[in-house]
């Protein structure tokens, strides 16, 4: 079985699946443990990455290259390195700057 790395930078990764196929994969996200570079890396059959990426290739996720595929663990990494900057929309919000006409909440003391 040939492989590909995935990388997904979705927070809690994603669950691959394809109509009328049994097998699925689940993919580590940005928050996994293992992450390099705000990605959660998973080694993913290659035609099966193949057959979901026609089928979705409309997902914004995979449009926006937030999950890819490398052929190696290497190259995987280098380019979630470069990618390390990119933001997801999915970030936790700044609590001393939560977004424009947004302000703070004092902390309540019981």
């Amino acid at each position: 079985m040939t492989t590909v790395i995935v990388a997904c930078k979705l927070p809690a990764g994603l669950v691959l699946d394809l109509p009328g196929v049994e097998k699925k994969f689940v993919l580590n996200g940005a928050h996994h443990e293992d992450a390099i570079a705000g990605h959660g890396m998973t080694e993913v059959d290659a035609g099966f990455w193949e057959k979901w990426c026609d089928v979705y290739k409309d997902f914004e996720p995979l449009k926006k290259e937030l999950i890819f595929a490398q052929g190696g663990e290497r190259s995987a990494v280098a380019k979630a390195k470069e990618r390390k900057g990119e933001k997801s929309g999915l970030e936790g919000l700044d609590p001393d700057k939560p977004g424009k006409g947004l302000e703070r909440v004092p902390d309540q003391k019981s």
